[in-house]
């Protein structure tokens, strides 16, 4: 569900920034959340962002966008939340659907061609449970089964936004630590970024 940390690298050497980076592919369950976070340079906090849905930049559909505020804004399953302190914006796309696969695109608007990186969505089939056979009378044992039995449905519900909270924990205590890193290193001489955000090493994106 969440791309390699990996990728998460402070600025470069010679003190470059990137204008816009997020993963070239993303995956998920069937049923489950898919978060991913689309990272932009200094400069751009007040603008707004956006995710799109389409093949082609210039004809994609919006789906939701920040309007250039921090307050998490919400259109159906999908929801985006920009952070100005460390320049990313998080998306969340809940109780995923095989419907949901295909070419999406982060966006900065802007005068002009806006800011613009393209991401794939790939649904995987989701978890399959099998019901135990039930436990016959008069001496005969039950039948072993390779898979649990199905949770209850509110069990079931109560994981998604469960699975969505530690997503944003994690999210918050890795921008914490790249941060912190970050100002390490400023403090050693590196000038020209001031957002805490990943290098473009591990990442594959379209201008």
């Amino acid at each position: 569900m969440w791309p390699g940390w990996g990728w998460l690298l402070l600025p470069g050497e010679d003190g470059s920034c990137q204008a816009l980076i997020a993963p070239r592919e993303v995956s998920g369950h069937v049923g489950q959340a898919l978060t991913l976070n689309c990272w932009y340079g200094p400069g751009y906090q007040g603008y707004n962002k956006y995710w799109c849905r389409g093949a082609s930049w210039d004809s994609c559909r919006k789906v939701v966008e920040t309007a250039g505020r921090e307050v998490p804004r919400q259109h159906g399953r999908v929801s985006i939340t920009d952070n100005h302190v460390f320049c990313f914006v998080l998306l969340t796309l809940e109780e995923l659907s095989e419907e949901d696969a295909g070419s999406y695109w982060c966006g900065v608007e802007r005068a002009g061609r806006d800011i613009m990186k393209p991401v794939t969505i790939r649904v995987l089939p989701g978890e399959h449970w099998s019901t135990a056979p039930a436990f016959e009378g008069g001496g005969k044992q039950p039948r072993s089964s390779s898979l649990a039995s199905s949770p209850p449905m509110s069990a079931r519900s109560a994981l998604v936004p469960t699975a969505v909270l530690l997503s944003l924990l994690a999210v918050a205590g890795s921008a914490g630590l790249v941060y912190a890193l970050w100002r390490r290193r400023e403090g050693k001489g590196t000038q020209g970024c001031h957002c805490a955000h990943p290098g473009h090493s591990g990442t594959h994106l379209g201008s």
